[in-house]
């Protein structure tokens, strides 16, 4: 892994091979496969992908408390499921240096292409990152396509981060003998993959509010894990990892063509993140690619493009790691999933 608050990548990009245990956790998936997911139905790749044993966990991380609630989308009619995850008093404890992690509240978008995934998909990612971290994490279940197209997920996500924000205090609550500081809880937004791309894009949303001169949450970092930012195919990762890696080519334009409802959509900044000409006075991000990822050449130009557009970055990126690792925490697991996390916890 190399780790730096330079944009750019200062070591190789792809290992030889992938690491042994995400060889491992490919070959029982490539024999667990249903075929091309556009031949099933959408049911059952949604029911198929919460059971993937990469994300079933039989001792899940222990918290002080997890809480179901609902929170609004971006409809003003439709509730949002989402989930709170309060730590430990002594979560943190490893990666914090000014004790204020534990007035952080983050809220979390999953991955899945915007099809597929839910709350318990990525369960366990928001438990590790809630220990690892001290914040207390939101996970929502934003509304997927192809029911719901852009830009009714990036509504649902800018809607769910904002009411966050006015009740981040409530949200962290009493935990387990944690004293809160008196001070304004800091907010973060964080997802992985197609939940990165909404975490991206509550960024910009954010940002141009402000500019237009109307309210919107503060933020105080973006947490971008693998991000899909880009409507460009010719990037060399898309070739280097687009068959065998866990997530193929055919499989990404099959989950774009449910997300983008027209073409033009792909030239949206709120759809493809890259494709903004301004990417000034957004929050600090911490970036992670992967090199066995087909994500990962547009992952690394958009940490470059927020650094030379005058935003801090912390890239992270591991060169023998695949799409989907930082998930992979079940009873089929990728063990560097659980570092990629502690890695980007320690930047809050």
């Amino acid at each position: 892994m190399t780790s730096s608050d330079d944009a750019g990548v200062t070591g190789p990009l792809r290992s030889d091979e992938p690491d042994p245990d995400a060889r491992a956790v490919l070959a029982k998936q490539a024999e667990r496969s249903d075929g091309p997911i556009a031949e099933v139905t959408l049911g059952r790749l949604r029911a198929g992908f919460d059971a993937d044993p990469v994300h079933r966990v039989p001792e899940p991380t222990p918290m002080a408390s997890v809480e179901n609630l609902s929170v609004p989308g971006g409809d003003e009619a439709v509730d949002l499921s989402a989930r709170v995850y309060r730590p430990l008093s002594d979560a943190g404890d490893a990666n914090r240096d000014d004790g204020d992690s534990q007035s952080t509240v983050l809220v979390y978008f999953h991955g899945g292409g915007w099809v597929v995934g839910s709350l318990d998909s990525h369960d366990e990612l928001c438990r590790v990152l809630a220990r690892e971290s001290g914040a207390t994490v939101v996970s929502v279940a934003y509304r997927r396509a192809p029911e719901h197209p852009f830009p009714e997920p990036v509504a649902d996500a800018c809607a769910a981060t904002e009411w966050v924000a006015d009740n981040a205090r409530r949200l962290i609550g009493d935990r387990d003998g944690v004293s809160v500081s008196s001070e304004e809880p800091r907010l973060v937004v964080a997802g992985d993959s197609a939940g990165a791309n909404l975490a991206a894009a509550v960024g910009l949303w954010a940002r141009d509010r402000r500019r237009d001169g109307e309210s919107a949450p503060e933020l105080d970092r973006q947490l971008l894990i693998y991000p899909t930012v880009s409507r460009r195919n010719d990037w060399d990762s898309l070739t280097e990892n687009g068959e065998g890696y866990g997530l193929d080519r055919p499989d990404m334009r099959w989950f774009g063509d449910q997300y983008f409802g027209h073409d033009l959509d792909r030239y949206h900044p709120y759809a493809c993140p890259l494709e903004a000409t301004d990417l000034g006075d957004l929050p600090p991000a911490s970036v992670v690619t992967c090199g066995f990822d087909p994500l990962r050449d547009e992952g690394i130009a958009y940490a470059e493009a927020l650094a030379e557009s005058g935003v801090g970055v912390t890239h992270h990126h591991y060169p023998d790691q695949i799409h989907g690792a930082a998930s992979m925490l079940g009873e089929w697991s990728v063990p560097a999933g659980r570092t990629i996390l502690t890695d980007v916890a320690g930047d809050l």
